[in-house]
């Protein structure tokens, strides 16, 4: 199903910095301006309650939209620091049981912050995909990794991570603008054929 959709973090300076719309705003304004599609951002939530959750799903189904992702903007899987990652992974774990409340097919789940020619990081990451992955199948909610910085800037990390997981529960949502350098063609040549969503700007 090919879609044109609006990502959340278009909204993000309306949402999070001027407060002049919330969540609950946004598929409203969505429709107005056409797009049955939308994504969702971990940090426009105001909390996890399920008081909370039930009128952002509300909000969505009276708009009759599909939210294809929710971006997750926690958690870094990368930390060399066992315990801190152990908590970040439950923290992200969290967003599955998010996704299934309102209705999303998808979290986006960064590959944390790693310089990209780490390869003991890159291992830590590959190894957190995979247990991420097992909640993500578990759940029926899809985990996407995004080329946002850090480990995932270099395309050949992202085909490993993808190659490492293998499941077709673990998928790719490339940006157009966020391949560095002349990366571009290289990142979506890896990343296009096994894309749930994508960012185009």
């Amino acid at each position: 199903m090919n879609e044109i959709g609006i990502a959340g973090w278009a909204f993000n300076r309306s949402i999070r910095q001027e407060k002049s719309m919330t969540l609950l705003d946004l598929p409203r304004v969505c429709k107005e301006l056409g797009a049955d599609t939308i994504e969702l951002v971990s940090t426009f939530f105001e909390s996890q309650s399920a008081p909370y959750l039930n009128q952002v799903r509300e909000a969505i189904e009276a708009q009759g939209q599909r939210v294809v992702n929710i971006a997750v903007d926690t958690g870094n899987i990368a930390n060399a620091d066992e315990k801190a990652r152990r908590t970040d992974l439950e923290t992200i774990k969290q967003w599955f049981h998010v996704a299934k409340a309102v209705g999303a097919e998808a979290i986006r789940v960064n590959s944390g912050a790693a310089s990209p020619d780490d390869r003991e990081a890159i291992a830590r990451i590959t190894e957190g995909y995979r247990e991420l992955t097992k909640d993500a199948e578990r759940e029926g909610v899809r985990i996407l990794i995004e080329n946002h910085g850090g480990a995932s800037a270099d395309p050949k990390n992202i085909a490993a991570f993808l190659d490492g997981v293998g499941s077709p529960w673990f998928l790719a949502c490339p940006d157009t603008s966020n391949f560095p350098g002349d990366t571009w063609e290289e990142g979506m040549l890896v990343m296009a054929p096994r894309a749930y969503s994508c960012h185009i700007k």
